[in-house]
């Protein structure tokens, strides 16, 4: 059993430990909301969403196709390409090679629509994270994202997509049996695993295995019979793709008997996962994945089974679970503060919270979430994100030290004006170098008003300018909220010491200089 943690243990930095992880970090402010809460007060509004703080960013403008509202131009191709559809003309028919061209250009512009829609999904999703008034609802779809897999490249429907993710949202916080029960019948889901093909005379075993193997239970826990055996429970399953909607084909079910995991009977899909769930394997391996992502990356063993015993006691319920997790003395131990390695998503919004930036701009937010290694609403495979020690290599660790430089950095600075420009595909006018606009003040002056600049005046004031060791021990807390090693801040302190030491206050760019220099560092990597 978790042991609660004592009333004296918590402090600034476990407070900070706790939006960190339940939520995506915050600006010192926050975590002092937070920590005046007291720990218990503090779990409660991160799991109900009612925290003493709100987002100083503006919330995304939402897409009117999110709410179900019509396009007229889809509506109108998609109306073209059904009358084609309904005209087959005779062989050597001349009007057919017509028919033909025709109904290439309207699935390309069907493409086309989807693109632009997968562009705004990714871009509403990312601003989501970024200002919503229950970051732990949020982290916890980004979750079940990464769990129950789907990814754009195969559904190829960002309104399939989008209804997953709002599944995700609505249901994540409560019984994770019932929401592995709805993924069979999720359309984006079975796009993405072929289950709307699966019939009795051919069952489709993609589903059957990766419900088992990535969903569940984990290898070694069960064995091909098994996946046939599930395979065949859950046939039957009809999505029609036009209108999205899920219908269960009997005559397309088999209907005989199955044997599962030792249990002999008549099994449908929703059997399968009572099955499951009935063995303690499935506790101890969505455990083993909820400590992954909220606590370490490699989890010790008796964590995992203090977890599991939870998840069981709560039957699932996953938002009593993470209660009992958030206020255990275990979740704060030091081995867990600062970690874990944080995902590109995290680094992204705390980056954003960190700097008190109003928005990323979309064009940077994308290209940044493709260069660190995680593209919302685009797995790379079905085992979703690998994560850990694997989000960072050269490549990636680089890209991250020049995403710091941008965003702290990029607004004014001629040595970075170049690299907004090329982020951000804004100031390149015709027949322009990237240099020669690099070096263009007035193109700079532009993009400083449309590129986020940080508030510099917040995270120093000039009294905190004019003494080196209490500038330094105020960002150390704002970016790291932990201690650094004595020879690092001995380097942070005489970076700021030698730009003060004419006697003159530091001023915004030489700031900037100073905040790349700390979130250019292992220490920013972690959380």
């Amino acid at each position: 059993m978790l042991n609660r943690l004592p009333t004296s243990s918590w402090s600034q930095t476990t407070a900070a430990h706790l939006l960190n992880r339940a939520g995506f970090g915050g600006a010192p402010e926050h975590v002092a909301a937070l920590h005046e809460l007291g720990c218990e007060q503090a779990v409660n509004a991160l799991l109900d969403g009612k925290l003493p703080f709100t987002s100083k960013q503006s919330a995304p403008i939402r897409p009117d196709w999110l709410d179900g509202e019509a396009d007229p131009e889809e509506e109108e191709i998609k109306n073209k390409l059904q009358a084609l559809r309904g005209k087959r003309p005779k062989a050597n028919d001349p009007s057919g090679v017509k028919q033909a061209e025709e109904r290439r250009k309207l699935q390309r512009m069907i493409r086309q629509i989807a693109n632009r829609r997968s562009a705004e999904l990714n871009k509403w999703w990312f601003e989501t994270l970024c200002t919503t008034k229950h970051p732990l609802n949020e982290k916890v779809t980004l979750f079940w994202h990464g769990h129950f897999v789907s990814s754009l490249e195969k559904v190829r429907t960002p309104r399939l997509m989008f209804e997953q993710n709002e599944l995700f949202r609505k249901m994540g916080m409560g019984d994770s049996r019932e929401l592995t029960r709805r993924m069979a019948r999720n359309p984006a889901m079975m796009i993405y695993l072929d289950l709307s093909n699966s019939r009795a005379e051919k069952p489709n075993e993609n589903y059957a295995r990766e419900l088992l193997e990535l969903f569940t239970l984990g290898e070694g826990h069960y064995t091909e019979t098994d996946i046939k055996e599930a395979a065949r429970a859950f046939t039957g399953m009809r999505l029609n793709r036009l209108t999205g909607e899920v219908n269960f084909s009997p005559r397309n079910h088999d209907n005989s008997s199955k044997t599962f995991l030792g249990k002999t009977g008549n099994l449908g899909a929703d059997d399968i996962v009572e099955i499951i769930f009935s063995t303690d394997r499935a506790s101890e391996f969505l455990s083993h994945k909820l400590l992954r992502y909220f606590v370490i990356d490699t989890p010790p063993d008796d964590l995992v089974n203090q977890l599991a015993a939870e998840l069981r006691r709560n039957e699932f319920n996953i938002h009593k679970t993470l209660r009992a997790l958030f206020l255990s003395a275990e979740f704060y131990a030091r081995p867990f503060l600062r970690g874990r390695i944080k995902s590109p998503v995290e680094f992204l919004t705390q980056i954003s919270q960190h700097l008190e930036l109003d928005r990323i701009p979309d064009q940077l937010a994308v290209r940044a979430q493709r260069d660190l290694g995680q593209i919302l609403f685009r797995p790379p495979n079905v085992a979703g994100w690998p994560g850990g020690k694997l989000w960072i290599n050269t490549n990636t660790l680089l890209n991250r030290y020049n995403l710091a430089g941008v965003l702290s950095r990029g607004h004014d600075d001629p040595d970075y004006a170049m690299e907004v420009i090329s982020l951000t595909g804004k100031g390149m006018g015709k027949g322009m170098s990237k240099n020669r606009n690099a070096k263009n003040s007035k193109v700079r002056e532009a993009i400083a008003k449309r590129f986020p600049r940080p508030d510099f005046t917040t995270i120093a004031p000039d009294p905190l300018r004019s003494d080196p060791e209490k500038l330094i021990e105020s960002l150390t807390f704002r970016f790291f909220q932990y201690p650094v090693r004595k020879d690092d801040h001995e380097r942070f302190l005489s970076f700021a010491r030698t730009k003060s030491e004419s006697g003159k206050t530091i001023d915004d760019t030489e700031l900037a200089e100073l905040i790349h220099l700390m979130l250019s560092t292992p220490y920013y990597q972690l959380t």
